[in-house]
């Protein structure tokens, strides 16, 4: 007690003796007194580094997995920290990863974490893909861009060797050459429609496999519209889910009102692009400036595409947007007396 106490002491001086009208930077001990905080760097310690402590402290960091048998693979991710099973006592284990189990072991770990790894495999596989179909072309060019009897020409080597770089127009053919690059933009065609839907496959397969707020929500899909109190439905469904004066029973946490109002605020935004979009070809008009696409010259094969190219700045016209604009304005009518 008297070794705390003149360290007790020997902070107060500290204090005390500080530079006066300057403020000392203070932290709290454990015993609730201050003092003040060291200017001396971790590196300045006079304690050793342990690799047996750093190596246990990594070992605490890994992820690890706890049975939980209301999640689908029958195990969850462990919390920071939580290196033992509450319900067992067991401690929890690391993620073997040699056990045929990582691919889905990726679930546990989140949407974030598991959508960006899966991508990454995507990515590599395509790439993989990609280059057995164009080891026909690079061999091609490797052999047939190299003119060594004209002594020209002498590009198609070190790195670039296998490219098209110091090819003559007579050295690329249609069967190593055109094909290859066709195969492989068919590759990265069908991967990219794919991606959404597997995207959508995975994001289901993960909300299955955890427990979310969706978990334990109900959706009322036909409420009166002359009520939107949240708490007159809290009030009215907790007479059959239980309310906060029984706990015996299930609470109603809360509720919200969502407005099914997507199809019209998309109407409003196209609404809007269309008459910056007219705002912009009357300005052209003033300027004198050439429309880059015209209605009158511009052929009908492209018409047929422009409702699906047209939010993207492909072939936009001002006889397109002005029709585009009369069929919405017709619809936001049609929904608005409708409601």
């Amino acid at each position: 007690s008297s070794s705390r106490m003149a360290d007790g002491e020997e902070a107060s001086r500290e204090v005390e003796t500080a530079a006066p009208g300057g403020a000392v930077p203070m932290e709290r001990m454990e015993t609730g007194r201050r003092r003040p905080i060291s200017s001396k760097s971790a590196l300045d310690t006079e304690q050793k580094p342990d690799m047996r402590v750093a190596r246990e402290f990594l070992l605490e960091q890994l992820p690890r997995r706890i049975p939980e048998d209301a999640t689908a693979h029958g195990y969850r991710r462990n919390r920071p920290g939580e290196l033992v099973d509450p319900v067992t006592g067991e401690r929890a284990e690391l993620y073997p990863l040699f056990d045929g189990e990582l691919y889905s072991d990726l679930d546990t770990f989140g949407l974030g974490i598991t959508l960006y790894f899966r991508q990454l495999i995507v990515v590599f596989a395509t790439v993989i893909v990609a280059s057995i179909i164009l080891f026909a072309s690079i061999s091609h060019n490797a052999s047939a861009c190299r003119h060594p009897e004209t002594g020209k020409n002498q590009k198609n080597s070190g790195l670039v060797k296998g490219s098209a770089a110091g090819c003559f127009p007579d050295d690329l053919k249609i069967g190593p050459n055109i094909v290859p690059d066709i195969l492989v933009c068919v590759v990265i065609l069908l991967t990219t429609l794919g991606a959404n839907f597997v995207e959508r496959k995975i994001e289901e397969r993960i909300d299955e496999s955890q427990q979310t707020p969706p978990d334990y929500s109900l959706e009322i899909s036909n409420p009166p519209d002359y009520i939107d109190d949240p708490d007159r439905y809290r009030d009215f469904f907790a007479n059959f889910f239980g309310d906060h004066s029984d706990a015996a029973k299930e609470d109603v946490v809360s509720v919200t009102i969502s407005k099914d109002n997507g199809a019209f605020m998309s109407l409003l935004g196209e609404r809007r692009a269309l008459q910056r979009d007219l705002e912009d070809f009357l300005a052209e008009e003033i300027r004198g400036d050439a429309p880059r696409f015209d209605d009158a010259t511009l052929h009908s094969f492209f018409k047929f595409l422009q409702p699906f190219t047209y939010e993207y700045g492909i072939f936009k016209t001002k006889g397109y947007a002005e029709a585009r604009l009369e069929e919405v304005e017709m619809q936001l009518s049609e929904l608005i007396a409708g409601s």
